[in-house]
């Protein structure tokens, strides 16, 4: 059953989606752009992702939105689940003990207990409590110098972008909040409003930046918003593994209320665990950060291109084997290793299509 398409539906549905992604990722990954690259890495990030997510939705018919949903149904349960486990670690890492166990409790309390229109009235709510953070930190402070520059070459930022841009247009295919939001609006325009709130939220976020402490200023706004958005993405995609059958399609079979519960609960110990490691292995949050932003770069966008293409076996022996170059790239700054698995992927890719060019995704 699909709701009335109109101006409040897309509205909600819009903010629903803008809730939902706006993740660890956009909450605390500019600020490592910035940090290492300047402006000219946040627009590396800020751009494919804004375009891919709102692409999504904008782009595909109703009838192939189901049809990828069909297909790509138990990658997108992997999806969730990993998702889940990201936002509890990050919760653990950054929000004080007893507030992340809150936070990661709020979001599995949510998914149990809420209605589908009560996620559309508390995605109203997250976004504006989002906009209200941001109001009340741009009254405190002054705007980020536009003039930020990290250290490494421009070239080092430059090589970053086919890997970036690959993982924020691939990873849309397997939301389970986006295919619900598609398929129960039948409609495009939710994801118009979808992209102008997403990129108004990830600007808010860069406002955060500060040139002197290198990094965010981490005030009450901004633990407020990582609060509200961890808590409300945590819920959406531990819904999925209970809420209602969408357009008559099945749930994924892995995403069960034991799978969520360890999920989030082994993020939330592991996000313990890098907060209270000792001052000489401090970096310890930031390597398990980038080492799982690795799924949403690598193991997730590869997997969605290769699948039904290579044996399983080859699949992950691929993944494996590019495991080091990424490592190199985004945890060790060097991103000139990022082209031997992009151009291997391609040339994998090209290799394996048949004679439709069809395998993988379904045809349009």
């Amino acid at each position: 059953m699909r709701e009335r398409t109109g101006f409040a539906s897309a509205l909600g549905w819009g903010l629903f989606c803008s809730a939902s992604w706006t993740w660890c990722i956009g909450m605390f990954l500019p600020f490592v752009m910035l940090e290492r690259y300047g402006w000219t890495g946040f627009w590396i990030f800020f751009v494919p992702n804004v375009l891919g997510c709102a692409g999504f939705g904008l782009l595909q018919s109703t009838d192939r939105v189901r049809a990828l949903r069909e297909q790509l149904l138990p990658l997108c349960g992997w999806f969730s689940l990993v998702t889940i486990a990201y936002q509890a670690f990050f919760a653990g890492w950054m929000l004080p003990s007893l507030t992340a166990f809150a936070v990661v409790i709020a979001g599995l309390l949510c998914a149990r207990l809420l209605r589908e229109r009560s996620w559309l009235w508390l995605s109203v709510v997250v976004s504006a409590a989002t906009a209200a953070a941001i109001a009340a930190h741009s009254r405190a402070s002054a705007m980020p110098p536009l003039q930020a520059t990290g250290s490494p070459p421009i070239a080092d930022a430059i090589a970053l972008a086919p890997a970036v841009a690959l993982g924020f247009i691939a990873c849309p295919f397997l939301d389970l909040t986006f295919y619900r939001a598609r398929l129960r609006s039948g409609s495009r325009a939710p994801f118009a409003v979808f992209g102008a709130a997403f990129a108004l939220t990830l600007l808010g976020i860069a406002m955060w930046w500060s040139d002197s402490l290198r990094g965010p200023v981490r005030d009450g706004a901004l633990v407020a918003l990582w609060s509200v958005q961890l808590a409300f993405t945590i819920g959406a995609h531990a819904r999925e593994g209970s809420a209602p059958l969408v357009d008559a399609l099945p749930r994924p079979a892995q995403l069960t209320a034991m799978s969520v519960r360890w999920a989030a609960l082994s993020g939330l110990a592991l996000g313990w665990v890098v907060r209270l490691a000792p001052d000489g292995i401090s970096s310890m949050g930031d390597w398990a950060y980038l080492a799982l932003l690795g799924f949403y770069g690598l193991a997730f966008p590869f997997a969605l291109l290769l699948r039904n293409r290579v044996p399983r076996w080859v699949l992950i022996a691929f993944i494996i084997a590019c495991s080091p170059f990424y490592a190199d790239a985004f945890i060790g700054g060097r991103t000139g290793y990022l082209w031997g698995p992009i151009v291997a992927l391609a040339v994998l890719w090209a290799a394996t299509t048949d004679k439709h060019g069809t395998k993988g995704l379904p045809a349009t």
